[in-house]
């Protein structure tokens, strides 16, 4: 094999290696998920497999298949679509079925699944494909591959045993939605609020029931879904947010993903902007977990960040560090340098309200000193300010203004600086320059 052969295969595993620890950072949150990566990551290697899921058939539906998570080495968009032959040859064979085909002269691929069971509902199958033939798996690796199978198994057929599930998530309250009307606790008797936190809910319903359905429902049942909640939005809806709940019910109906995840982004900041938390979090959440479905790096980062940024409003500190700490993952791994600069501001105010001032110096110094490599002059604004804020309430009053100057100085916005002007203006009155302070 020549040197420029050895070296464009080198070329190929690195790009194999940073694609699946990009992928992995998408589910940092979710301890049983992340153990399912694993799974399928060891299936590939040994299968010498492009892509491996776990995926699903309802055994009551219409037997589309539901990607559930898909490792892809090939594609930094993971490939979502299966054909269902190699499951239903699996599943004829009993649990655990394997069915293997390693391609031929006229196909080029290959393709192995097995049958993982049934959990009352829902046919799950382990299944891995390759773009190109390969060879015939020997017996070691196939009996590998059945131990693989029967963990993936006591993973994804025993779901409700999760332990990252929410604690407060009883049996009684986990229809589709549900806390999206947490926001009306103690707030029965506002009217307005009512209808608004309705209008969100039945609309919110519907991408919590497109999300626990890994993104996979048939058409008509979305159209009918649609035209439904259209109907009942006219009996509750009286307020601003009315437009951007029809564009989601358009973008739903259509199957259009990336529209559908930017409005729901939206229409988490505008419940966010009422005071809406648990609503704008049950979005947020939604918007992130289709981002991360097919590997959106930039929305999946905003939609972490949105999360951590409310999950601090409610004081949910280990919320919203988790949020945070998913942000810094995906932004570093894709190359981010100024949405990771951000996470790491997000880090730094958790810990500047917590109290904990050295650690959250700590936390913003980096975040600066990650936003100048970047070179964006509005994250370095924020980060600024952000330190202004902090040494403010350390005591050192000159490094605050000093901080806040510069801050100014590079704001781009309008907004943004007039902000920071009214924060200057607090240093300035507590130093005791009160012409500067009302100047400012």
């Amino acid at each position: 094999m020549s040197a420029e052969n050895l070296l464009k295969l080198d070329e190929f595993r690195d790009r194999r290696l940073h694609r699946l620890a990009r992928a992995r950072a998408f589910l940092g949150r979710e301890a049983s998920r992340s153990q399912l990566f694993d799974h399928l990551v060891e299936v590939a290697e040994l299968s010498g497999s492009d892509r491996v899921a776990a995926v699903w058939i309802d055994e009551y539906g219409p037997g589309l298949i539901h990607p559930h998570l898909v490792v892809d080495s090939i594609s930094d968009q993971p490939r979502r679509g299966f054909r269902p032959e190699a499951l239903h040859r699996a599943w004829e064979r009993g649990v655990p079925g394997a069915y293997e085909q390693v391609g031929d002269e006229s196909s080029r691929s290959g393709v192995f699944a097995i049958a993982l069971g049934s959990d009352g509902a829902r046919g799950w199958f382990l299944v891995a494909d390759s773009v190109s033939r390969r060879a015939q798996l020997d017996e070691a690796v196939r009996h590998r591959l059945m131990f693989l199978a029967g963990e993936i198994s006591a993973l994804v057929l025993h779901r409700d045993l999760d332990p990252d599930r929410d604690p407060s998530e009883s049996r009684e309250a986990t229809f589709e939605g549900w806390r999206v009307l947490r926001d009306l606790d103690g707030f029965e008797s506002d009217a307005d609020r009512v209808r608004a936190v309705q209008a969100r809910f039945l609309v919110a319903r519907l991408v919590r029931t497109l999300v626990d359905e890994d993104l996979v429902l048939p058409n008509d049942q979305r159209a009918e879904q649609a035209r439904a909640a259209r109907a009942d939005l006219q009996e509750v809806d009286h307020s601003e947010e009315l437009p951007l709940l029809l564009r989601t019910l358009d973008h739903y109906e259509a199957g259009e993903s990336s529209p559908l995840l930017s409005v729901v982004l939206e229409l988490g900041a505008a419940a966010e902007r009422q005071d809406h938390i648990s609503g704008a979090l049950e979005l947020y959440e939604c918007a992130f977990e289709i981002a991360a479905a097919f590997g959106e790096a930039e929305p999946a980062i905003r939609a972490a960040r949105m999360s951590g940024r409310a999950s601090r409003r409610q004081a949910e500190w280990e919320q919203a560090d988790a949020w945070y700490e998913v942000a810094l993952a995906i932004a570093r791994g894709s190359g981010l340098e100024t949405l990771a600069a951000r996470s790491l501001a997000g880090l730094g105010l958790i810990r500047r309200e917590r109290g904990n001032l050295p650690a959250a110096r700590g936390r913003l110094s980096e975040a600066l000193s990650v936003a100048e490599s970047a070179g964006d002059r509005e994250t370095l604004a924020s980060i600024h300010h952000d330190l202004m804020g902090l040494e403010q309430l350390a005591g050192d009053l000159d490094a605050a203004l000093r901080y806040g100057w510069q801050a100014v100085n590079r704001y781009e916005s309008e907004l943004g600086r007039s902000r920071c002007m009214a924060g200057l203006a607090g240093v300035l009155l507590e130093m005791g320059d009160w012409s500067a302070a009302e100047d400012a």
